[in-house]
């Protein structure tokens, strides 16, 4: 078993609990995410104008160019306030949003797209749009800033600033979100 598939299973196992056991409350909307940075699923827990994320993604870094053989791998935390909002027509909601967050991960980082482990503090901002039909859309940018441990080999490890993290800040992202 790879080193990337260990680590999908470890955060599936961790991910997928916590998401239940999350202040006793339940999902309430299951939805998926893309942007050529990453692209997943996730779980939220809405509040109104807050909303918490569960979200497990695939690192897509070089793999798109052919550049890197396997996506990496992440999962992430964050909460999203709502600082604007504005009613629209037939009942739709937007929302000015942004919020902190954590992700963890075995990603690429550098542009020899050499695979490491990765510990961050994210942070997005953007639009969300609610539809009265239970279907939510969301446009957003997202930034980390953390840690990446490259793994050259079993006796040559070094960990340096995540700067993928900060350098693909301004890849614009979709979710699509259904909403029980």
């Amino acid at each position: 078993m790879t080193a990337c598939a260990k680590t999908y299973l470890l955060m599936l196992t961790v991910l997928l609990p916590a998401v239940n056991l999350y202040a006793g409350e339940r999902p309430t909307g299951w939805g998926t995410t893309f942007s050529g940075k990453a692209t997943g699923v996730y779980a939220v827990i809405d509040r109104g104008e807050s909303a918490s994320y569960f979200s497990i993604l695939l690192d897509l870094r070089g793999t798109i160019a052919g550049k890197a053989r396997n996506p990496g791998i992440k999962t992430l935390y964050n909460i999203e306030y709502c600082f604007r909002r504005w009613n629209l027509a037939d009942g739709a909601v937007a929302r000015f949003f942004a919020g902190p967050g954590l992700s963890i991960g075995y990603v690429s980082d550098t542009d020899d797209y050499r695979k490491g482990y990765m510990a961050a503090l994210y942070g997005n901002m953007g639009l969300r749009f609610s539809f009265a039909s239970n279907v939510a859309i969301k446009l957003y940018l997202s930034g980390e800033f953390g840690f990446h441990m490259d793994m050259k080999n079993s006796y040559d490890t070094s960990m340096s600033i995540y700067k993928a993290g900060l350098k693909d800040i301004l890849y614009p992202e979709i979710s699509i979100t259904y909403r029980f």
